[in-house]
């Protein structure tokens, strides 16, 4: 039996089409680089209601040379279940998480596969991203001033990047521990799974970020799932609640607000509108009232958004934009 480098994980639901094309494209990446023995290609089919399963099948027979495993859960499980199926059954030393509507660009396989054989201490790389509209439109995010680079283990890695994967597209993990270490604290399992694991091997082993290769990130499909009422920022703070014990109080604190930073967006902000954030203000700090500081933290943010929104209505009449930045 081969044992594989990778393998390329895959959740779908009700995209036939968009996951035909994922998987062609990846078959022909596989083929062109002659990496049939060592990446695999495995999708967990959380029970799709249209012809995800004949799409498979014809993948299988389409490409006889690549490694294509695929399974159909006997009910939809929801994102997060399926996902974490997907990484139970895993097998090669590395996984790769890929959306079924999201595609690698141009040699990011490649630079995976060279820099996972060269040196296997490294636990994990991401890459860059650029949106996928529906008029076809290509949006470039996560535009860094290099191409790749080496980051040391340890929280500042943590702290710096480990928020990039609420994406979870083009993730590349080591494998080792991972399952058990994520199903060990069942209250903190969430469907941003991927932060935890990103960060889990961040802490523990070097890692590579390639903002230069963008993942193609489809924005406008339906997903099968929505925001809560604090745009899930709760199930977010989850991810890091698991390292409190190896990290502390005050950088526990720290990776909530930096996250939320980041992803303010989330809070609907709009000018003489403030009983929804005051809402989600008292919902996030309920949650993460053993944290902490977090309460002042989480309040100054807000202060400051609120003030910068009203600077930006008022007086400099200019509309207030907050975009999801990947």
């Amino acid at each position: 039996m081969n044992t594989y480098l990778i393998d390329i994980l895959i959740p779908t639901y009700n995209r036939a089409q968009d996951l035909t094309r994922n998987i062609d494209a990846l078959a022909a990446d596989i083929a062109a680089e002659r990496f049939e023995q060592a990446v695999r290609i495995v999708v967990s089919d959380n029970h799709s209601t249209d012809d995800t399963p004949s799409a498979l099948a014809a993948a299988a027979v389409r490409y006889p040379d690549i490694a294509l495993v695929h399974s159909r859960q006997p009910r939809n499980m929801g994102l997060e279940e399926n996902a974490v199926t997907l990484l139970r059954d895993a097998e090669a030393p590395y996984i790769f998480w890929l959306g079924d509507d999201d595609y690698l660009a141009p040699g990011y396989l490649k630079f995976v596969v060279e820099t996972l054989s060269g040196d296997p201490t490294i636990g994990s790389v991401f890459a860059g991203l650029a949106e996928l509209h529906a008029d076809g439109n290509r949006v470039p995010r996560r535009l860094e001033a290099f191409e790749t680079r080496r980051i040391p283990s340890g929280y500042q890695g943590v702290w710096e990047y480990s928020h990039l994967a609420h994406q979870m597209s083009g993730l590349v993990l080591k494998r080792a521990g991972l399952y058990d270490d994520y199903i060990s604290q069942p209250g903190l399992r969430s469907p941003y799974l991927f932060i935890h694991l990103l960060a889990k091997r961040m802490f523990d082993a070097d890692s590579f970020y390639a903002p230069s290769y963008k993942t193609l990130v489809t924005v406008f499909n339906e997903k099968d799932w929505g925001y809560n009422d604090v745009g899930m920022l709760d199930e977010v703070y989850k991810c890091y609640f698991g390292f409190r014990n190896e990290i502390g109080e005050r950088r526990l604190r720290d990776l909530l607000i930096r996250f939320t930073v980041m992803h303010s967006y989330r809070f609907g902000l709009a000018p003489f509108r403030l009983l929804r954030p005051m809402r989600q203000f008292h919902q996030l700090t309920q949650f993460a009232q053993s944290v902490p500081g977090f309460r002042r933290a989480l309040a100054v943010l807000l202060l400051k958004d609120i003030a910068l929104l009203h600077i930006r209505h008022v007086h400099l009449r200019t509309p207030w934009v907050r975009s999801d930045p990947p």
